[in-house]
């Protein structure tokens, strides 16, 4: 398909798969609009949860404090499920959080939000968010901004095997693709 074809895709929301697919392949061809359209599905809460997941996965990876901006704005609005994939994104990228304002920001963000949070009501995501807490575990926002986090280098090593499951088709992208 054409950049047009895949936007009209995305547009129609006719199969959420279809739309999914068509926002990778946008994002894969570097497409200027992928960066609007995913916006436009979280902010909107167009498409189900998995669908809104994949548009922050992608806008993650296209602009990363536009997806940090959109987390913190509207952390406490989402589905467990965008939220599970918030978290492991933030996770996944510990390496880097002493080097990013908005990521420790919103780490801090994210952590007091998960400790008012009943456990019942994190269920859907419980593997998620243990992975969040552990990878975070004592760090307040002090430790953050003072500490060197090791990078993760083999992201199998220290996911857990369902999170890491998820995400193989992205965690190979990021190593055949450059996104810059």
């Amino acid at each position: 398909m054409n950049e047009s074809q895949l936007i009209e895709t995305v547009q129609s929301l006719e199969d959420y798969r279809a739309t999914a697919d068509a926002l990778t392949e946008l994002w894969e061809h570097k497409s200027k609009i992928c960066e609007q359209l995913t916006l436009d599905i979280l902010v909107e809460k167009r498409g189900d949860p998995q669908l809104q997941a994949t548009a922050f996965n992608i806008l993650y990876s296209v602009h990363k404090n536009q997806a940090l901006s959109f987390a913190k704005t509207h952390l406490a609005q989402v589905h467990p499920y965008l939220l599970g994939t918030i978290i492991e994104q933030l996770a996944e990228d510990v390496a880097i959080v002493n080097e990013n304002h908005n990521l420790r920001e919103i780490v801090s963000k994210v952590r007091n939000f998960l400790d008012e949070k009943e456990s019942s009501e994190l269920e859907l995501i419980k593997e998620s968010v243990e992975w969040f807490k552990e990878t975070f575990v004592g760090q307040n926002d002090d430790a953050m901004r003072n500490t060197q986090v090791q990078k993760i280098r083999n992201p199998k090593a220290t996911l857990p095997e369902s999170v890491y499951n998820r995400f193989i088709p992205v965690f190979r992208l990021q190593k055949t693709v450059s996104l810059f």
